[in-house]
């Protein structure tokens, strides 16, 4: 009940806002507290929720800043406000959502609802501490991946650069909002970690059947020596010389694998048979089935030749 009336009132306020004012907004939410139990994923969802109605063409803000979880007191809330309503002219207008469900309970002594005398500090170590990937790209908005966090017992803060291009939830979930790059932050002791986000081709808000999600990382294998690695031979001779090609694709145009990992691109719109190549066997590799396997960190790109048409797709390789 209480995030449809924060969403009406919002809606309300656009509707009241000049039409040529900039829009800039705050989310700021908190799950998790020193002296009471966490309740996330509740304040989490309503801010998630909050910057995809947004952000989703009711008012084109021209910043939206999204902190959860990651503002420990008023000074990191007032630098927060300060950066999210930098620039702000007359005329324009700044939105502030605060979603918290802690619970102050006036029938309680002071000396109950005290904090304690040492706030509790975290002291695990963190210097093994690294995620399961530095970049990855998303290919259709609504995706989701999830970046795992290994080598420590610390808990992690996450937060993205820009969630006009993608969303981060405070278990590491990232989400596919609109094409363009950004950085993931997760902060654990005084380490930030980052991994680069990429998102591609959003035109469409669900996968098709044909093109999986992102899904966790395969467990690498041996990688193949890129001095002996060769491209596999496409032993297939394409026959169809009159088959219609005008609407084949690719399920992907961009996507990144670790050393080892395999993925496989598949071809629709055709029934005729592709040929498939990459430009640099010592990045990836791809078997006659469209199976890509990383071989060593780059860029490459593969080729998915079917009658007169060259289609295309980038392979990173981290």
């Amino acid at each position: 009940m209480g995030r449809k009336i924060a969403l009406l009132v919002i809606l309300c306020c656009l509707l009241a806002a000049p039409a040529l004012a900039e829009n800039r907004v705050l989310l700021v939410g908190c799950d998790r507290f020193l002296t009471r139990q966490d309740t996330f994923p509740a304040s989490e969802g309503n801010t998630r929720s909050m910057a995809e109605v947004l952000t989703g063409g009711l008012m084109a803000p021209a910043r939206v800043l999204r902190c959860q979880d990651s503002l420990a007191d008023s000074t990191a809330l007032a630098g927060a406000v300060a950066e999210a309503f930098a620039g702000a002219q007359p005329g324009d207008v700044s939105y502030l959502y605060l979603s918290t469900h802690g619970l102050w309970l006036p029938e309680q002594s002071a000396e109950e609802t005290a904090p304690p005398e040492e706030a509790p500090v975290e002291t695990a170590d963190v210097s093994g501490a690294q995620l399961n990937r530095s970049d990855f790209t998303l290919s259709v908005k609504g995706e989701k991946y999830t970046i795992k966090l290994s080598g420590t017992e610390a808990t992690p803060r996450w937060s993205i650069d820009n969630p006009n291009v993608a969303t981060i939830a405070g278990d590491g979930t990232v989400t596919a909002v609109a094409n363009g790059n950004t950085t993931v932050h997760c902060k654990v002791g005084n380490r930030d970690l980052t991994c680069t986000v990429r998102v591609r081709g959003t035109g469409s808000t669900a996968a098709p059947a044909d093109a999986p999600m992102v899904a966790e990382p395969i467990t690498p294998v041996a990688p193949p020596q890129p001095t002996t690695q060769t491209p596999a031979a496409n032993t297939a001779t394409n026959t169809d010389a009159n088959v219609d090609v005008s609407g084949a694709q690719l399920n992907r145009k961009d996507f990144t694998l670790s050393r080892g990992e395999k993925f496989t691109v598949k071809l629709s719109g055709t029934t005729a048979v592709p040929r498939w190549d990459v430009d640099d066997p010592n990045v990836a590799v791809v078997n006659e089935n469209g199976v890509v396997t990383g071989v060593g960190s780059g860029t490459t790109t593969l080729h998915c030749k079917v009658g007169n048409r060259d289609l295309t797709c980038i392979v990173r390789v981290k």
